[in-house]
C-alpha cells in the first residue's frame, strides 16, 4: 500500500506516474487521512482504500518545471495546504526530474547563507548541510 511506503520511507507523499512514466498526480499523507477520516469504518477502510479515492476530493495536483524559479517554487509550496512536496518535470517530454520539499528549501537557504558569511574565513562549511539537517 501507497501509505506504507510513505511510512518507511519517511516521506509526505508520492507522484502517481502513467505508462508513460509521465506524472499525472500526487498522492500525500494528507489526502490518506482525510479518505480515512471520512470512512465509516476506519480499519475496514484503511484495508482497502485506492489511491483513486484518497485523492478524488481535491483539484489535481500542478506540476512544475525545471525552468521555473526558486522563488516561484517556494511560493507554491508554502500556498499549498494539502501537499508539502513539489514535483518538477521537465518541459521537453513531461517526465518527472525531481521533488523538493520545504525542507530542501530551508536546507538551501543554512547552506547559503552559511557558505556566503563564512566564505572569506577559514571556517570549514563542508558539513554545513549536515547541521542543518540536525
Amino acid at each position: 500500500m501507497v501509505a506504507r511506503k510513505m511510512l518507511d520511507y519517511r516521506i509526505s507523499s508520492l507522484p502517481i506516474i502513467d505508462d508513460e512514466n509521465r506524472p499525472v498526480d500526487v498522492i500525500c499523507k494528507t489526502d490518506i487521512a482525510y479518505a480515512l477520516a471520512d470512512a465509516k469504518s476506519f480499519k475496514e477502510q484503511s484495508k482497502k482504500l485506492t489511491t483513486i479515492e484518497a485523492i478524488k476530493n481535491r483539484q489535481p495536483m500542478i506540476f512544475l518545471s525545471e525552468t521555473d524559479t526558486v522563488n516561484h517554487i517556494l511560493d507554491f509550496a508554502l500556498s499549498r495546504k494539502d501537499c508539502r512536496c513539489v514535483f518538477v518535470i521537465n518541459p521537453k517530454n513531461g517526465t518527472l526530474t525531481g521533488a523538493i520539499s520545504l525542507s530542501d528549501f530551508i536546507s538551501h537557504i543554512l547552506y547559503t547563507n552559511l557558505s556566503s558569511t563564512f566564505s572569506n574565513t577559514n571556517i570549514n562549511t563542508d558539513n554545513t548541510t549536515d547541521i542543518a539537517k540536525n
